[in-house]
């Protein structure tokens, strides 16, 4: 996976530069799109495809956000660690902050067991790290802690679990 993340930066440094049209300071995200498997990446399958309907709606109601990273993997829905690269691109200023990682559904995030889910994120959080997940924060707000107002641990959790439920039926029928 090719990255465009070129600058460092230090940890609480604001790097970015200029306004948006709707007069926000830009902000650089990553869309993170994923499918379970090879055979879903094809042409014709919806996967992708509907993830990046909702990465253009993103981008069409926030204009202060730069696409800066495409991740489209074909990878097991319960694979864990495949944030690791963010979070310490993050956390070592290889990758300036704030950083929004933009999914499209929390199935996309992740269908690790929960508790594994929130310790990925509360790490993803502390290192500067931004959620936009449209079923938790919708498109225009983005997480930056467990703690967000509004009551998004609550989205979050139920998201969490059903993404994983989810898996563990589709594993189950697969067996």
């Amino acid at each position: 996976m090719a990255s465009t993340f070129t600058q460092k930066q230090h940890k609480n440094e604001d790097i970015s530069f200029g306004l948006a049209s709707n007069g926000k300071k830009f902000i650089d995200y990553t869309f993170y799109g994923r499918v379970s498997t090879k055979v879903q990446t094809e042409e014709g399958k919806s996967g992708y495809a509907r993830q990046r309907t909702k990465k253009e709606e993103y981008e069409k109601i926030n204009p202060h956000v730069r696409l800066v990273n495409v991740v489209e993997e074909a990878i097991s829905g319960a694979t864990s660690g495949r944030f690791e690269w963010l979070i310490e691109g993050l956390e070592n200023g290889e990758i300036p902050r704030p950083h929004i990682l933009f999914v499209g559904e929390m199935t996309r995030f992740s269908r690790e067991p929960v508790q594994d889910v929130y310790e990925t994120l509360i790490r993803f959080f502390k290192a500067g790290g931004r959620l936009v997940c449209p079923e938790v924060t919708g498109y225009q707000r983005e997480l930056s802690n467990i703690d967000d107002d509004g009551g998004s641990v609550f989205m979050i959790a139920g998201a969490v679990k059903r993404s994983r439920d989810e898996y563990l039926e589709k594993s189950g029928r697969k067996v």
